[in-house]
């Protein structure tokens, strides 16, 4: 990842070609249609599968929410990146965040399909109701 590109980044910075900001900035751009697709898809797939509410807004909500998600942890990815040079480093930081981005997905899911949770409990006990009304 950054670790590979540093000795060079080191070298055309202190030759003065760019600033820190201008490549990341740079960097964070070149990288922006991959991480903005792959979410898309991931949410476009796990939203209507898992059954969420299906207001188009609330899904729109969701998507902005893992996308700028996803921007935070890629920035997260290159500070571990930088600040740890080996590998057993980074790769640990990796899984450390991989876990914190699960359960922040998580928490949004819980958030965004409250009112679908609420509404599918209804349901169900409405459901069990009528069978056990039934039944008995």
């Amino acid at each position: 990842m950054f670790c590979l590109e540093l000795p060079i980044f080191l070298r055309e910075h202190f030759n003065g070609a760019y600033r820190v900001e201008v490549y990341y900035l740079s960097k964070q751009l070149a990288e922006l249609p991959i991480f903005l697709i792959l979410p898309v898809i991931f949410s476009s797939i796990v939203y209507w599968m898992v059954g969420l509410n299906s207001e188009f807004e609330r899904f729109l909500i969701c998507t902005l929410i893992i996308l700028t998600l996803t921007q935070v942890v890629v920035g997260w990815g290159y500070f571990l990146s930088c600040a740890a040079g080996k590998v057993d480093v980074r790769s640990a930081g990796m899984v450390v965040f991989a876990f914190f981005w699960c359960c922040s997905f998580a928490a949004i899911l819980v958030l965004v399909a409250e009112s679908a949770v609420v509404a599918a409990a209804a349901a169900v006990g409405r459901h069990c109701f009528c069978c056990c009304y039934c039944c008995c």
